[in-house]
């Protein structure tokens, strides 16, 4: 027999010795044996024919009902979520197949200036996807990114874009590390034009004073938005079952479909509470943080009665707005 206990609370040996003691087996070893047989097949069958096909997930369904401990740090080493449940209904067709971004859907995410100023090719002899835009009556050099670091926020994208950056090949001086312009959601406003120039103008000057700079040294981004913020994707394709049909990826790929994307990921709840600490380090507390969390499963569960998986994801369910909320 295998026994979960807590040690702050009790002591396993103890507990072990009383539950054997209660749970002594009465009958017959073999009849126990066969009625262990005919109780797994009755659980199989009603698995197999009475649970819904989705719900194939159902291992974190009996985790949860136990309870999930967040042990992210000693401050809220008690702080348990009892009874999560999850509903898994589709009812329509896979998005991949029925939900395709077509060219009419893409332009709605378009920026301004952001298609007129998509090149057929970049140019020849640049390390970086390079080409010529009009500015005013003249054309100039601009240069996309080579490489897009899209870690979740509290990855650890500061400190990658930090080591990155010391690269001699990467030419980010005076560039922020987050424009958070292809973020569907943020920047709307700020031409493609503007992008090119805060991400390249430096660059490009550089390679006016050194020729032979332009075979080798590239610019980047370090924005985190770009894998997951797109919360008002209902602006652009209405309240639809699956969620958006084309995503920033869909942008990106638009402009630049060889790009390099460096993406970091983290144990999911230490980074959800790294996250609330980012936004509520003075005001926050383990006792706001437990509500936060038991608030957003609600949320999603709410959300998934009306929208698929895909679209509740996108969705989004903000730590710093709903811990605000909450502590009003």
């Amino acid at each position: 027999m295998y026994i979960k206990c807590n040690i702050d609370s009790m002591d396993c040996n103890d507990l072990y010795l009383s539950l054997n003691a209660n749970m002594a087996i009465k009958s017959d070893m073999y009849v126990g044996f066969a009625s262990a047989l005919i109780f797994s097949g009755m659980m199989t069958f009603w698995y197999m024919y009475f649970q819904p096909t989705s719900s194939r997930v159902s291992s974190l369904r009996s985790v949860s009902n136990k309870g999930i401990t967040l042990r992210t740090a000693a401050r809220i080493r008690n702080s348990t979520i009892q009874q999560v449940t999850w509903i898994e209904k589709p009812t329509t067709p896979d998005f991949r197949l029925e939900n395709k971004c077509t060219p009419k859907d893409l332009f709605k995410l378009g920026k301004p200036g952001f298609f007129e100023n998509l090149p057929n090719e970049f140019l020849p002899g640049y390390k970086g996807p390079c080409f010529m835009i009009k500015k005013g009556d003249r054309e100039v050099l601009r240069c996309l990114p080579h490489f897009y670091v899209i870690g979740v926020t509290k990855c650890g994208t500061t400190e990658m874009w930090a080591k990155l950056r010391l690269h001699p090949q990467v030419s980010v001086s005076g560039v922020v590390k987050e424009s958070d312009w292809w973020s569907c959601k943020r920047t709307r406003s700020v031409p493609f034009s503007t992008y090119l120039d805060s991400r390249s103008a430096n660059m490009v000057e550089r390679f006016q004073q050194n020729d032979s700079l332009r075979n080798w040294l590239v610019t980047a981004d370090g924005s985190p938005t770009t894998i997951y913020e797109f919360d008002n994707w209902r602006r652009f394709y209405g309240n639809n079952y699956d969620g958006p049909k084309c995503t920033a990826a869909d942008v990106l790929f638009a402009a630049h479909p060889t790009a390099k994307l460096i993406v970091t990921i983290r144990d999911p709840v230490s980074r959800l509470y790294s996250h609330y600490c980012h936004f509520n380090n003075i005001e926050g507390s383990p006792q706001q943080f437990h509500e936060m969390v038991l608030a957003k499963i609600e949320i999603y569960k709410t959300c998934r009665t009306k929208l698929s998986a895909r679209a509740c994801s996108y969705t989004g369910f903000a730590v710093r707005y709903y811990s605000i909320h909450l502590s009003r």
